[in-house]
């Protein structure tokens, strides 16, 4: 983690969207506009440290028709989604043996 930012010295860019691609696309841009200006380093676009997100937004007034609360759907989700990684785990644990 770069910590410069904290310490007066250092510029981060934040750019947001929805789109993947324009985002990939608009952030290797930036960091070629910066890479070319005098006096910047280590320029990095950050693309490499991605790590796959989920958003997820839960209709209150479904939930409810189903008996459930917005946090129980959330509860219900995450426990879905470590019992899927557990196996994702597990099966390249197995994979490298």
């Amino acid at each position: 983690m770069d910590y410069s930012s904290y310490f007066g010295s250092g510029l981060s860019v934040r750019i947001k969207g929805n789109d993947i691609d324009t985002l990939q696309k608009l952030a290797k841009e930036v960091a070629d506009v910066m890479k070319q200006t005098k006096g910047t380093v280590d320029v990095d676009d950050g693309l490499e440290d991605m790590e796959p997100q989920l958003t997820i937004s839960v209709d209150k007034e479904k939930a409810a028709e189903y008996g459930y609360t917005v946090a129980q759907v959330y509860q219900l989700v995450s426990a879905k989604m470590g019992r899927q990684q557990e196996r994702n785990h597990d099966f390249h644990r197995h994979q490298r043996l």
